[in-house]
């Protein structure tokens, strides 16, 4: 999971250090502060989704390993 997790938030990543980055240079205009808000809150709200995702993800994985264990211990009839 981590390294699926990490591979996929790099972009978004880079989106939201962008957006840092348009904060940081737009001298305080409305709209560079508009920009740069919309684009750090979308990249925010989307590695949080990701975050959720991944970690359904793991708990189906789990849930699935769990089926076949139990499917292979009880005997069939």
């Amino acid at each position: 999971m981590a390294r699926s997790f990490m591979v996929r938030s790099l972009p978004l990543l880079a989106v939201l250090v962008a957006g840092a980055v348009v904060l940081g240079v737009g001298g305080g205009k409305t709209v560079t502060l508009a920009i740069g808000f919309g684009v750090v809150a979308v990249a925010a709200v989307l590695l949080v989704s990701l975050f959720f995702y991944e970690v359904g993800r793991s708990e189906d994985r789990a849930r699935a390993q769990e089926r076949e264990r139990d499917s292979r211990a009880t005997p069939k009839a």
